[in-house]
């Protein structure tokens, strides 16, 4: 399954992914340009665009809270 998903809701109510990605940095490059579309927008902000904003962002946000994890467990535990 992947690390970080773009969902749309189909006439069912189910999640339909619109967008996946196992990488980080693709995740932020997505999150990127999302945000570039929003403010670069003529019309007033889109709801449904914040939202999938800020959905990314906590998926990115929870992605390197992990590593950090990782990380600090790997500094006082070296080899497991």
């Amino acid at each position: 399954m992947p690390r970080f998903s773009i969902n749309t809701t189909d006439e069912y109510s189910q999640p339909h992914p619109v967008w996946e990605s196992d990488d980080l940095s693709e995740a932020w490059d997505k999150l990127d340009s999302l945000t570039a579309t929003l403010e670069e927008a003529h019309r007033p902000h889109s709801s449904q665009l914040e939202e999938v904003i800020r959905d990314l962002r906590g998926q990115i946000d929870e992605a390197e809270a992990e590593s950090n994890v990782d990380a600090i467990v790997e500094t006082l535990f070296p080899g497991g």
